[in-house]
């Protein structure tokens, strides 16, 4: 009789004599070049110290040797590659082939432990000992998984109960893993590469990956679907309870704490919810993926955090298009009704149509999608917030998505929310969804059928609505009026049924900035006083950082401050500054970007006040925030100029010349790096969204900042000893100047109601900007030097004609729409450059007139102003520049 004799897995050198000495036909001098140790590792790898599998990988390999010979160079480098080659490109079905026989030899326990594992380490994971202990017992019920929606109706079991009961005899279940690892399919792992879901056992991961899928195909697939069911189940339970609260991931965009790595949590959660997602079960999935999120963002890990929230979504699309194609006849008039009216609604404030799957959702459908746990909508809700947040700031034109996903959390809102709000909310807003139905005929009294599928907190949904308001505020979504005005009623009648000051706030920000857009200033103003009456710190600073990602009461509050100034109210205006210093003494810093996008406001309303010492302080300390966020590009842009302003005009002089030119040396902010461009005067549209977002939010947007840092930097060089290279410094500042001003000014909504001030703004800075362009030019002549193209604007005719052309257009504007601070300055500049000084007193009288007329207090404060302005003009020495 055959006496069966097991021999042990041979080194990699002895595979390597095996694999070698099966190679017949190859020459002993082209042996040699497999001695590298890429070539010896690789064939280790492929043959597992078998020595059978050693000699069918070598046929293989003789074979496509042998029939590329005549082709192959001659070059000993270029033959060994071709080695390497080869190994990398065998057959997938002979390496499927080898790994079969040798997984066909292992007893019934060890292929049925090898195929759970393959489960469980799905995607190179490593697994405890512990999981696969219980995945292999959880095999012993007949139990079903999932349910209701979401049940997994497969095979319960994957091998006899008998047989499973005995692997847990002894040390039988060691003795198989250990069997395992010997036979290379497992080895272990330190906690460390570990899941750190059970650190009181060893933990393992399979040694090679192509082994793990191939072992892993050899499964049913309802079989797999259970088993990631199992593992996605064991995960959760042992899940800590600190998952990231909503609270938390508003503050975690914004923390400081980048050192500590606390508890995978994170990890955690990624795992359980792929192992859901594998399993089929979607909502399951989207849950744990976004809670997997939210641990991420905590940690300040934005860009991971952001891949967790896609993820989620998928989820969710998967899920709804899996329910939208269900036939459910028991669907009833009420749902049908509901249906119709906020599809209604939804296309009434968005641009675009849902997505298909999403159009045929009744309440109905959505009971049977979330398997009635209204716990798991709530959730979604949220995800679709912070995902379109997250979208709008973190793509390039993720408006245009994250508007969608706003769209898509409002629709599901309105499906879900219970009979009498909801009938009371389309009460509120028939007559501008034109609908027949009365407004007197709902019973305001009316008492909500407790069973069925309805959403409590409808607080979870508020964000979508404010970012959605924001989206089309501030980015180049082409919405009308009617689109715009729907949307802010309805926020406005959805949050009447929470009944909570904090959101009526909100909506009081989102009306008044909207008032603005549409020229009702006086109503803009008087929403953002009633939001100063009504706004308390401590009840509302944080839980409107919370819910809608900053305090935008104080936000709203200072755009409507630049307002006042320019409306000439500058008594209104120093009450809103007092009341912003207020709360800058008092706003947690860490909680939201809101404090460093305050200071920022503060400086900038100083700086229209020409009070620099004020500016500068406010501003102090922008730049060495640690912490991201969206404004702070412009924050830092603002601190850098208010810097640069009070060095140059603070009235006790207090730093030098050479000091002004070092700060200059240190740090221009790049302003002249427009100058590479290939065509300087080409028009961005498709700007990001920061950029239209300040300049409707603040008195000045980007280029505007960075233009004004040009006319500080023309006037730091101005006081070094004169010499054509300054001459052509100063003159490359102004070109850069004007080119940022340019880009603002072409933009298509650029002298739009809610972005006039800084169109204003722009015109103002563009005649200073052309006055110095002609003085430094005049200048450069006695040097006989030449300007380049790039740096040339025009002569004297034609600079003096865009002068006076930006100076009408702007006084225009402040007659216009009653900015008579505007027209002030505008008066001044006639005088200033030399344009007209007659039409410029004459200016400057209507203008102080009508501030005048306003109160004695504003028009005081308002020659207190013209007085800083005259007082910087004579100490930059103006007098005469532009004589001729």
């Amino acid at each position: 009789p055959c006496k069966e004799i097991h021999l042990h897995y041979l080194n990699k050198w002895s595979v390597m004599d095996v694999f070698k000495s099966s190679l017949k036909d190859i020459s002993e001098e082209d042996q040699e070049l497999l001695d590298s140790p890429l070539i010896v590792d690789k064939v280790h790898q492929l043959c597992k110290g078998i020595p059978r599998f050693a000699v069918e990988l070598a046929q293989a390999v003789n074979l496509k040797w042998m029939s590329s010979l005549g082709s192959l160079s001659p070059v000993k480098g270029d033959r060994s590659d071709y080695f390497e080659t080869l190994l990398q490109d065998i057959p997938s079905s002979k390496i499927e082939e080898l790994i079969c026989y040798r997984f066909d030899h292992l007893t019934y326990e060890g292929q049925m432990l090898l195929k759970i594992a393959s489960v469980a380490g799905f995607d190179n994971y490593s697994f405890s000992q512990n999981l696969i202990e219980t995945l292999i017992l959880s095999f012993s019920r007949s139990l079903p998984i999932g349910g209701g929606s979401e049940e997994i109706n497969v095979p319960t079991s994957v091998g006899n109960i008998q047989d499973i009961n005995k692997m847990f005899q002894g040390e039988v279940f060691e003795q198989i893993l250990e069997t395992l690892i010997e036979d290379n399919y497992l080895e272990e792992v330190s906690a460390e590469m570990g899941d750190v879901s059970s650190l009181d056992t060893e933990l393992y991961r399979f040694v090679n990956r192509d082994e793990q899928m191939i072992i892993n195909g050899l499964m049913l697939e309802d079989q797999k679907m259970r088993t990631h069911h199992e593992v996605a189940q064991y995960y959760e339970t042992r899940l800590g309870g600190d998952v990231t609260t909503d609270e938390e991931w508003s503050n975690s965009a914004f923390s400081s704490d980048f050192s500590m790595l606390p508890s995978l949590n994170w990890q955690m959660l990624h795992i359980t919810a792929l192992h859901y997602d594998m399993a089929e079960a979607p909502i399951k999935a989207m849950v744990h993926y976004f809670d997997s999120g939210s641990e991420l963002a905590r940690l300040g890990v934005r860009d991971r955090a952001h891949g967790s929230l896609l993820s989620s979504y998928l989820m969710l699309e998967k899920r709804m298009h899996q329910v939208s194609e269900l036939d459910i006849p028991q669907i009833n008039e009420g749902d049908q009704k509901r249906w119709r009216l906020s599809k209604l609604m939804v296309e009434k404030i968005g641009s675009k149509e849902l997505p298909l799957s999403m159009q045929k959702l009744t309440p109905k459908h959505l009971e049977i999608m979330f398997a009635s746990d209204i716990d798991s909508f709530v959730k979604c809700i949220t995800m679709l917030t912070k995902f379109g947040q997250s979208v709008g700031t973190i793509e390039k034109e993720g408006y245009k998505f994250g508007s969608d996903i706003y769209l898509q959390a409002i629709f599901l809102l309105l499906l879900a929310l219970k009979d009498a709000a909801f009938e009371r909310t389309k009460s509120r807003m028939g007559q501008l969804l034109g609908l027949l139905e009365n407004s007197t005929d709902v019973d305001e009294t009316q008492v909500d059928n407790e069973d069925g599928f309805f959403i409590e907190d409808l607080a979870v949904s508020f964000p979508a609505f404010s970012g959605l308001l924001t989206f089309y505020r501030d980015s180049p979504i082409e919405v009308n009026k009617e689109q715009e005005t729907t949307l802010a009623n309805l926020f406005v009648a959805v949050t009447k049924e929470a009944s909570e000051d904090v959101h009526m706030l909100r909506t009081k920000c989102i009306l008044s900035h909207l008032y603005l857009k549409h020229g009702d200033v006086t109503r803009a103003l008087e929403e953002s006083e009633d939001i100063k009456r009504v706004y308390e710190h401590e009840q509302h600073s944080l839980e409107l950082a919370k819910l809608y990602g900053m305090d935008w009461c104080l936000i709203c509050i200072g755009t409507m401050t630049s307002i006042y100034i320019f409306r000439g109210e500058i008594t209104a205006a120093f009450d809103n500054i007092r009341f912003l210093e207020q709360q800058l003494l008092i706003i947690d810093e860490f909680a939201s970007s809101t404090k460093a996008m305050m200071c920022q406001f503060v400086s900038s309303l100083y700086l229209i006040l020409f009070q620099y010492r004020n500016a500068k302080e406010a501003a102090n300390g922008i730049s060495q925030t640690q912490y991201p966020y969206f404004y702070k590009p412009s924050g830092i842009l603002q601190e850098g100029l208010s810097t640069k302003l009070w060095s140059l005009y603070d009235t006790n002089g207090a730093i030098s010349g050479d000091e002004c030119t070092e700060s200059a040396e240190r740090n221009d902010f790049g302003v002249c790096s427009i100058l590479d461009a290939e065509d300087l005067y080409a028009v961005n549209h498709n700007r990001s969204m920061l950029f239209a977002s300040i300049e409707t939010l603040s008195d000045r947007g980007i280029e505007a900042i960075k233009a004004a840092l040009c006319v500080a930097e023309i006037e730091i060089l101005e006081r070094e000893k004169e010499s054509g290279e300054i001459l052509q410094k100063q003159i490359k500042y102004c070109i850069s100047g004007l080119a940022y001003l340019h880009q603002s000014l072409q933009q298509k909504d650029a002298n739009s109601e809610e972005k006039r001030i800084n169109y204003m703004s722009c015109l103002y800075q563009k005649a200073e900007l052309l006055a110095w362009h002609k003085y430094l030019r005049q200048k450069l002549c006695a040097y006989n030097l030449s300007l380049p193209e790039v740096l040339s604007y025009g002569n004297d005719e034609s600079e003096i004609h865009e002068i006076s052309s930006a100076l009408r257009e702007c006084e225009n504007l402040s007659d216009a729409h009653d900015y008579p601070f505007m027209l002030m300055l505008v008066g001044w500049s006639y005088v200033e450059f030399n344009v007209d000084s007659s039409m410029g007193e004459r200016i400057l009288q209507k203008s102080l007139q009508r501030i005048k007329d306003i109160s004695i207090k504003d028009y005081t404060e308002a020659k207190k102003c013209l007085g800083f302005l005259k007082d910087g003009v004579d100490r930059r020495n103006w007098n005469g520049k532009l004589e001729g």
